[in-house]
């Protein structure tokens, strides 16, 4: 009974309660789950603004669900390469912000390893990203 398609009203379903019950948690007026994370990451390119043709930025060492995700909105990933240490490089950051005109970032943090977020902020705010 996890599907909306197999009981009688799709309001009834296990997914559809947990998603109400997820919004009212936290106060906000919907909650949609969905099937997967490359799912979740193609909506959250949708609702950033990311129309056909835009380049996306993200890591070269990354999960493959993050470029599909980028081509499925019709986007153009450009990647960026990594540090010895696995994370983004946030000088080839900036080469290819200038080089690419990209106006959206999707970073992924692969096997735990985590990007010095602070300076990819400013990176990506200094250009507009």
């Amino acid at each position: 009974k996890l599907y909306r398609y197999n009981v009688k009203s799709a309001g009834e379903s296990v997914v559809s309660l947990c998603e109400v019950e997820v919004a009212q948690y936290t106060g906000f007026k919907y909650c949609v789950a969905l099937n997967s994370c490359g799912s979740a990451l193609y909506l959250m390119l949708l609702a950033a603004g990311v129309k056909p043709g835009d380049a996306v930025l993200s890591n070269a060492f990354t999960f493959a669900a993050v470029p599909s995700a980028i081509h499925h909105a019709g986007a153009k990933p450009v990647y960026v390469e990594s540090t010895t240490g696995y994370t983004m490089d946030v000088s080839d950051l900036k080469r290819k912000i200038a080089s690419s005109g990209a106006k959206f970032c999707m970073i992924s943090h692969m096997r735990g390893k985590i990007a010095d977020m602070d300076e990819v902020k400013r990176a990506c705010d200094a250009a507009g990203v």
